[in-house]
């Protein structure tokens, strides 16, 4: 192969990995506010609460592509195991409360309802994580709602006092718990905790 050939073959290789690394750098920048935050949130679950070292990683649904939708985003955001447990999380980071002053962690009750739906399929207790205040990668407040004991797509932050957890690993005991139908129980129209 002559030296001007091998520079030609070059010149397209470079060119290749810059397109894709173009392509990358406007899909990522492309992103609304609300995915970016939704994915940091989501890495600092794993980091934090559910490390790998702790915790076996089932499944985690990919970042949202409007261009290109991924049925998996219909699952909760991961699925990990522990010992002979696995269950599913689905996190949520939330700026502040609604307008009505509730903790809105679902676009609707269909949401909700579909993370039941999940859990009596599959077989894994569903969680919702959620992060309120402070930044996605460090939140004021952590809460984890076991999604079978939910009732309402949004909750008042009364409601929320049995189910904050702290920024450290969140340990399978505490999940036990959660499950567990002796939990202190209030009655309302939003949860049954």
């Amino acid at each position: 192969m002559s030296r001007a050939s091998k520079n030609i073959v070059k010149s397209r290789l470079i060119f290749t990995r810059t397109s894709k690394a173009f392509r990358a750098f406007v899909k990522e920048i492309s992103k609304t506010d609300g995915t970016v935050k939704g994915d940091v949130f989501e890495d600092f679950a794993r980091k934090k609460l559910f490390p790998k070292k702790r915790y076996k990683l089932i499944h985690r649904s990919p970042s949202y592509d409007k261009k290109d939708f991924n049925e998996s985003l219909l699952l909760p955001d991961f699925i990990f195991g522990i010992e002979d447990f696995s269950f599913a999380v689905e996190t949520k980071y939330r700026k502040s409360l609604n307008d009505e002053g509730c903790l809105s962690f679902c676009t609707g009750l269909k949401q909700l309802e579909r993370y039941k739906q999940f859990e009596k399929n599959e077989g894994y207790p569903v969680f919702i994580l959620i992060g309120l205040g402070g930044s996605p990668y460090s939140p004021s407040e952590l809460f984890l709602l076991p999604a079978s004991k939910l009732f309402n797509h949004q909750l008042p932050p009364d409601q929320l006092s049995n189910c904050r957890v702290s920024k450290t690993i969140i340990e399978m005991n505490n999940l036990m718990t959660m499950l567990d139908e002796k939990v202190k129980v209030k009655h309302g129209t939003y949860a049954r905790f």
